[in-house]
């Protein structure tokens, strides 16, 4: 009787203190939002990303659109930048590292605008790809190299940003090239990334961004701010 008790003790034990840890689900979806400002322009981007496996942790098929609009002070004229993109990818996740390729359609509408008067330059439409390669949270340290190409105005960009783990947190600096026919720049800061609130995940960025839009972008600092959530 008395080992019939003891052999009940581990059920018991199960019982009141759980199986152990509940597995977190799988998130499907990422809905980011951006804010970017320096001295002559501002811009805001929104971006919806969809895993068709259900695991944006997991390799599979993505489905990925973003939608962005800036304004840029070119002195006597405004400049009103609209962009609209629709791509499909793939992501490769291993323990250690993620690669994403994606290719699709752009949109961009260029507006400007002189002393109260609008004059529309008008809109392309063109192919667009970009990648990114970046480490999982598995590895202590950071880093994400990222790159696109666009059709339209030949517009190109590519970051690097590197940092270290403090728990969900990552910081670090962060660096980027970006140009297209009409635009030269880079930028180079430091950047927060996962501060959380709620479930929000929150990542700040600042430095000092160098170049403009057709020449006349003046050298200045930068502030961005991404917010995004997953479910």
């Amino acid at each position: 009787m008395r080992w019939r008790v003891l052999g009940l003790l581990p059920i018991v034990a199960t019982a009141l203190l759980g199986a152990g840890p509940a597995l977190a689900e799988p998130k499907a979806t990422q809905i980011s939002l951006g804010l970017q400002a320096r001295e002559d322009s501002f811009g805001v981007s929104a971006a919806l990303l969809q895993s068709f496996g259900g695991d944006l942790s997991e390799s599979g098929f993505l489905g990925r659109i973003d939608l962005g609009f800036a304004d840029i002070d070119l002195g006597i004229t405004d400049l009103k930048i609209q962009r609209a993109s629709a791509m499909l990818g793939y992501q490769w996740s291993g323990e250690l590292l993620r690669v994403r390729l994606f290719a699709g359609l752009i949109v961009v509408d260029r507006d400007f605008s002189e002393d109260g008067a609008g004059s529309a330059e008008g809109a392309y439409a063109g192919l667009k790809v970009m990648g990114q390669v970046s480490t999982t949270k598995e590895s202590p340290l950071y880093v994400s190299v990222s790159g696109s190409y666009s059709t339209v105005l030949n517009q190109y960009s590519a970051g690097l940003q590197t940092g270290w783990r403090f728990g969900s947190i990552t910081f670090g600096p962060e660096f980027q090239i970006s140009g297209s026919d009409t635009f030269k720049g880079k930028k180079i800061g430091l950047f927060l990334q996962g501060i959380k609130l709620g479930g929000l995940s929150i990542s700040p960025s600042a430095g000092y961004a160098f170049g403009g839009e057709e020449d006349t972008g003046k050298d200045s600092p930068y502030g961005d701010l991404g917010v995004s959530m997953q479910f």
